[in-house]
């Protein structure tokens, strides 16, 4: 239903977005892997070693590999809506960046021979700012 004349339009989302998750491969096989080793290296340890220094091992590597990747993926949202265009990141406090469609402005594309094999591109959209959110 369209609005009245005069009366500004409501805005309305359209699409919410997250950057491709292929960036998390590494992070998944590198779960699975040490997964499988500290279950085969579980009480198989050579004498030095103790069962509480492989599963301390086992959690920094899937912390710094795994888990803090994945929150630093989810962290970063791109919505599209009506209106704007808006980039969100930061997990706690979020941080913001907006772009009007009324201001007016161009999206370069460009892509290349690899991001055509996995049907992505990247898009640039120069707003004469040079702080980078995303």
């Amino acid at each position: 239903m369209a609005p009245q004349p005069g009366v500004p339009a409501q805005e309305r989302l359209i699409a919410r977005f997250r950057g491709h998750g292929r960036r998390l491969f590494w992070s998944a096989l590198l779960l699975i892997a040490v997964s499988g080793a500290t279950a085969y290296l579980y009480g198989n340890l050579p004498e030095p070693f103790e069962d509480w220094m492989l599963l301390a091992a086992a959690g920094a590597l899937v912390f710094f590999g795994a888990v803090l990747p994945l929150l630093i993926w989810s962290s970063r949202s791109y919505s599209i809506t009506t209106q704007r265009v808006i980039a969100a990141r930061g997990i706690g406090a979020r941080n913001r960046r907006e772009l009007s469609h009324m201001r007016g402005y161009t999206i370069a594309v460009r892509r290349g021979i690899l991001q055509r094999m996995w049907g992505r591109a990247r898009s640039r959209s120069p707003t004469g700012a040079r702080r980078r959110c995303g």
